[in-house]
């Protein structure tokens, strides 16, 4: 915690931030810091709650280091329409009814266009969308067989980490020897929004 005790981090304070584990093996750290368009890198050193030190740096043992890049975050007057870019970046053909497979889903804003120095220099980052849901379509006769759980149970709400957002699909839940069709709704701006893409895949027993 901050030794300040506000909640943010400064370059003239020592920062040892608590964290969380989210599921086996992943992990999760919040905190807040004062800084400017300048700042480019912060830098994250993990390592073990039972050290007393201040300062993580000085920590004997370091689980692992990496760095964050700052996104600024400009307001604006108005209410914008956003619109995105949806694809499933792993999404096989067919798939056996005993597989649940963790399907990744790439999303970007439609609008976005990235210069040349973007292109040669980093990889595509992905927008996350914090309420996301999808519903499972039979392809044959338009039969919902999954619907988008929007209500307190929230079943199909998609999951999100630093790489964008996923979701488990049992493939036991729907009947073999069926082509299926996936689609994806967005609440933004007060209200949900039915993406235009339609995925395909097929179910084999």
């Amino acid at each position: 915690m901050s030794p300040d005790n506000d909640g943010r981090v400064r370059s003239s304070l020592t920062t040892v931030v608590t964290g969380g584990v989210t599921a086996t093996g992943i992990y999760t750290a919040s905190f807040a810091f004062t800084g400017s368009t300048s700042l480019t890198d912060v830098f994250d050193v993990w390592f073990t709650g039972s050290m007393t030190t201040s300062d993580a740096t000085q920590a004997t043992i370091q689980f692992h280091t990496g760095n964050i890049v700052p996104k600024i975050l400009n307001s604006s007057n108005i209410n914008p329409t956003t619109q995105y870019v949806t694809k499933i970046t792993n999404l096989k053909p067919s798939y056996i009814n005993t597989e649940e497979p963790k399907l990744r889903v790439y999303t970007r804003k439609k609008d976005w266009s990235p210069n040349i120095y973007t292109i040669a220099n980093s990889e595509i980052q992905t927008s996350i969308v914090n309420k996301a849901y999808y519903r499972v379509i039979r392809t044959i006769d338009d039969l919902e067989v999954i619907s988008y759980g929007t209500g307190s149970d929230q079943q199909t709400k998609l999951s999100y980490d630093v790489s964008g957002n996923y979701f488990n699909l049992d493939m036991n839940l729907l009947e073999s020897g069926y082509m299926y069709n996936l689609r994806f709704a967005y609440y933004l701006n007060g209200t949900y929004k039915e993406q235009p893409e339609i995925f395909q895949f097929r179910v084999e027993s």
